[in-house]
């Protein structure tokens, strides 16, 4: 939230625009899903992380459709995802890293919850 620039902005914010219009046509959204996660970590501007995010991508993914494709006709699942995601998305745009690290520590506990 601190160090992404006015076009790291527009990038997650097109992201994240087409991750909440394919869940509301009720699709499964994991590709949508793992680019928002992307645009977060290339708007750190860490390329540390952006390696890590390399290593661990098709696993995340694999984790991202199993869980998506189980949840899929739990509204309540998928209500909580969209509000952790909009949490994590405008304090990374409202330029607030202490509120993004906030959302997406709430956002890891809730996945932990929901797939336990």
């Amino acid at each position: 939230a601190s160090r992404i620039t006015e076009e790291q902005k527009e990038h997650l914010r097109a992201v994240f625009e087409k991750l909440v219009a394919v869940e509301k046509q009720g699709q499964i959204a994991v590709e949508e899903d793992y680019q928002f996660h992307l645009a977060i970590i290339e708007a750190a501007n860490n390329p540390l992380m952006r390696d890590v995010m390399n290593l661990i991508s098709d696993n995340m993914i694999r984790v991202l459709t199993k869980n998506r494709e189980a949840s899929r006709k739990n509204e309540l699942f998928i209500a909580d995802v969209v509000a952790e995601h909009r949490k994590i998305y405008e304090a990374i745009i409202n330029g607030k890293p202490d509120e993004a690290r906030k959302a997406m520590w709430q956002h890891f506990q809730g996945v932990k919850q929901r797939h336990t």
